[in-house]
């Protein structure tokens, strides 16, 4: 039968448009799908800002303020969560049985409204006042550029730089940084000298790297609970009572779930109890909680693993049909997954924006977000790597495509899970070696800064001779460098570096 020119302008997947009509190629996609990427560069660039904002309100100096910044995060992801169940429950219904306009102009008012709600809080923000503070990309880009310049440059001058500036133990890191510090060459005469600060800033980045890389195969774990669950659960019996079938997509809600139920006990009565025993006030560190999470992600995808067995069995010829097996089976792998994200999520975000320069606080959670989009990426690259793995089986029986659904690639993917989470618990453990966050003079410091502070003034002092109680020009300038705050904050202290000084 000859096709006519409207009937190959229908799409041939079977897409309606918002009236359930056939989809035309000639009034759909295309540069009307514009609306969508709007979409996504909106979420990426008040997301990381909007949570960087929200924890700059905390003074971290006040025992009182620090406490309830440490419990930000999570109440942060709660309200997250909470949101996003809501939308999966109520806003897919009106889209699937109401109007799609009206599913997607619902999110809409609701985003206007939270905008007007946040303006109204203008007048009671605390806001960073940078002055004349130079751009940080364009300080650590000028640090970066002054060390490659002085690669091969080793004078004596260097030794009596690092000597007074980096005591300091994070300074036996990335030492090649450190040239930087050197006045500038004939070629760069007249530019300003780098200081110290920016050298330390440059270092914060760096020792970040470890840690993203390692963050990406929990990533890609994290990615497996909207693809590889959803489609286990096409193919079972999603019968909640008569009449009624789940949605496989829904079962998502249940991941919602899990993160609303376990927070408030995480941060009412694991932290209390945990700081208890530890004696560190956030109960366990930021990465000892991410490593807990990626544990229980491992346990998570070995439970999938050992669902998708019970599958297969004896389904493999009939990759179209429904099995006889409750779709509640899957309940237990989607909770594990939630209470995963509660430990690594939540302390990714606070991980990220604690470690970075503080200029740089919405650059940190950016990079959370980034290591969630790169993690999205190599998973579709490797459930593609497996599914073909599986159709062109190693015994070199070639089978046919339809029967991956219900084959092995979802198999092979679950066990290669828990194996991705503990790879990468051993390898956040050489991470945290590597970034020198588990020193004992970073606890020091962590502990009391405003002592540690003290002593170093006092000790650099003494090495240039001043036996006065007043420290010298560097020391003070170290302890500018070392202690970073707000500008809201130096504005409501003034000479408060100054005055601690001459107190020692």
């Amino acid at each position: 039968m000859a096709t006519t020119p409207l009937m190959e302008d229908v799409t041939v997947d079977g897409s309606v448009d918002y009236k359930s009509r056939p989809a035309h190629r000639s009034s759909s996609g295309g540069w009307r799908s514009a609306s969508f990427i709007i979409v996504a560069v909106g979420q990426g660039g008040h997301k990381p800002c909007v949570q960087a904002f929200g924890a700059d309100q905390f003074n971290a100096l006040d025992p009182k303020e620090s406490g309830a910044k440490r419990s930000f995060f999570n109440w942060w992801y709660f309200s997250f969560s909470a949101g996003i169940n809501l939308s999966l429950i109520v806003v897919v219904y009106i889209q699937e049985n109401l109007n799609w306009v009206l599913g997607f102009g619902i999110p809409c008012i609701v985003m206007l409204a939270a905008l007007l709600v946040f303006l109204l809080g203008s007048r009671t923000y605390r806001y960073s006042i940078k002055g004349n503070e130079q751009n940080p990309f364009i300080r650590i880009g000028r640090v970066i550029v002054r060390a490659a310049r002085n690669w091969r440059s080793a004078p004596l001058g260097l030794a009596a730089e690092e000597e007074t500036y980096m005591c300091d133990q994070s300074s036996e890191q990335f030492k090649f940084l450190n040239k930087a510090l050197l006045a500038p060459d004939s070629i760069m005469e007249g530019q300003e000298k780098c200081r110290v600060g920016d050298v330390n800033e440059t270092k914060a980045l760096l020792r970040l790297i470890p840690i993203w890389a390692t963050s990406l195969a929990y990533a890609i774990v994290f990615s497996q609970t909207t693809t590889f669950f959803t489609k286990q659960g096409v193919t079972m019996d999603r019968t909640i009572f008569t009449g009624f079938k789940i949605p496989a997509a829904s079962l998502q809600t249940f991941i919602g779930f899990a993160i609303i139920l376990f927070i408030p006990i995480y941060d009412r009565i694991f932290v209390p109890l945990a700081r208890s025993l530890t004696g560190n006030p956030s109960g366990i560190t930021m990465l000892q909680r991410i490593g807990t999470g990626m544990i229980v992600s491992a346990l998570s995808m070995a439970i999938a693993a050992l669902v998708e067995k019970k599958r297969l069995n004896g389904m493999v010829d009939e990759p179209n049909a429904t099995i006889p097996m409750s779709i509640w089976w899957l309940v237990p792998q989607y909770v594990l997954c939630g209470v995963a994200d509660v430990f690594t999520i939540v302390g990714l975000q606070e991980f990220f924006y604690d470690q970075v320069p503080e200029g740089l606080r919405s650059v940190g959670l950016s990079l959370y977000l980034s290591v969630i989009g790169v993690g999205n990426f190599l998973s579709s690259f490797l459930v593609s790597v497996i599914d073909k793995a599986t159709v062109l089986n190693l015994l070199g029986i070639r089978t046919f495509e339809g029967q991956a659904q219900s084959l092995s690639p979802y198999f092979e993917l679950d066990w290669t899970g828990p194996k991705l989470a503990i790879q990468i618990a051993g390898l956040v453990r050489l991470a945290v070696k590597f970034a020198g966050d588990c020193s004992e003079e970073w606890w020091l410091r962590r502990k009391n800064k405003a002592q540690f502070e003290k002593e170093k003034v006092k000790q650099m002092s003494r090495r240039h001779g001043c036996n006065t109680i007043e420290p010298d020009a560097r020391a003070l300038e170290w302890m500018e460098h070392r202690r970073p705050r707000s500008s809201w904050e130096e504005s409501k202290a003034g000479g408060e570096d100054l005055e601690l000084a001459k107190s020692v």
